[in-house]
C-alpha cells in the first residue's frame, strides 16, 4: 500500500486553525467544518486528503496542548511542532494566515464553488 503524501506547512496551518475552532475532543470527522477543510486541502496540496486524515492530523495537535486532558495520537511529523511552536501563542495570526492560504485556493475557482473556513 502506498504511504500517504506528507503534509506541508499550509496544509498544517488549516488544521491547526481547525484545531483551535473545533477541538477534535469535541468534534468528529463527520463535523461539517472539518469535511469542509478536507475539500479545501485537496484543492490547495492535490493530495488525498479525507475528513478522517484532517481530524486524525488535529488529534496528531493535541498531544502538544497543555491545557488538555486528552492526550491525542502519540506520533506525527516533526513539522507539526515546528507549526505548532509557531502559531499555538498566537491565534489571531494563525487565522489570519489561514483565511489568506484559503482566499488564495478560492481565488483559483469559481465563485460558486469557494470553500469557506
Amino acid at each position: 500500500m502506498p504511504r500517504n503524501a506528507s503534509w506541508n506547512a499550509e496544509e498544517l496551518i488549516i488544521a491547526l486553525d481547525l484545531y483551535f475552532r473545533a477541538p477534535p475532543t469535541k468534534s468528529s470527522q463527520n463535523d461539517p467544518r472539518i469535511v469542509e477543510a478536507a475539500r479545501l486541502l485537496r484543492r490547495l496540496s492535490g493530495h488525498q486528503r479525507t475528513a478522517a486524515s484532517v481530524y486524525m492530523k488535529m488529534r496528531n495537535f493535541l498531544r502538544f496542548d497543555a491545557s488538555s486532558k486528552s492526550k491525542g495520537l502519540a506520533r506525527g511529523a516533526r513539522l507539526e511542532w515546528a507549526i505548532w511552536k509557531g502559531f499555538h501563542d498566537d491565534r489571531a495570526l494563525l487565522r489570519r494566515t489561514a483565511k489568506k492560504i484559503a482566499a488564495r485556493v478560492n481565488a483559483l475557482r469559481q465563485p460558486q464553488e469557494s470553500l469557506r473556513l
